[in-house]
């Protein structure tokens, strides 16, 4: 049996709930602007590592064990601002919210665990490592006019702190994707030091 999996770093809650504020900007716009839309729950949400694609079953323990060590990475904090869309604003087919503080942090992330991953066969990724979070995907647009990224406000959701990565499994279905994790990898936390005067 095989399994639809992807890696991803998830929001906090409290950043999720800003998320779904920028979402509802853009839900607004669309409708103005008569685009048509899909957007997923805001528990849904996640910033995409690696995608794997159908993995045998039996793989997901070789998975866990080679993807260990991105323990001993620190947890950090990154700040999703900026609103866009690929490929881009005017030929809009994903929007997307974007990762401004932390974001070389998130690619290094990226970049290890496409690492861990190539070592047990996984193809190494060709593209560069974009840290961004996907709101919506576009239906249908006007062939002409403004674009929804350009008339949308807010178009930041704060801090938000990466302190896990996790292994997903990704079943489609009739009302979208249901995503299941499967697999947390703790990021560790720094150690405090006392100052001592």
């Amino acid at each position: 049996m095989s399994l639809r999996l992807f890696l991803a770093v998830d929001p906090e809650p409290r950043a999720r709930r800003r998320i779904g504020a920028v979402q509802e900007a853009l839900k607004g716009a669309a409708g103005r602007l008569h685009w048509k839309v899909a957007f997923p729950k805001a528990d849904r949400l996640h910033i995409t590592l690696k995608f794997l694609g159908q993995v045998e079953a039996d793989r997901v323990a070789d998975l866990e064990r080679c993807l260990l060590p991105i323990g001993s990475t620190d947890r950090f904090q990154i700040c999703f601002e900026g609103v866009s869309a690929f490929p881009s604003p005017s030929r809009a087919r994903i929007l997307w919210l974007g990762v401004t503080e932390g974001a070389e942090r998130l690619k290094s992330l990226a970049e290890q665990v496409d690492r861990y991953c190539a070592e047990l066969g996984f193809e190494p990724e060709q593209r560069e490592f974009k840290p961004h979070l996907t709101l919506g995907r576009v239906k249908r647009a006007p062939r002409s006019g403004p674009s929804v990224v350009e008339n949308v406000s807010p178009k930041e959701a704060g801090p938000s702190l990466v302190t896990e990565v996790t292994l997903y499994l990704s079943e489609l279905g009739p009302g979208g994707s249901t995503y299941t994790p499967l697999v947390r990898f703790p990021l560790r936390q720094p150690p405090t030091h006392d100052r001592k005067d």
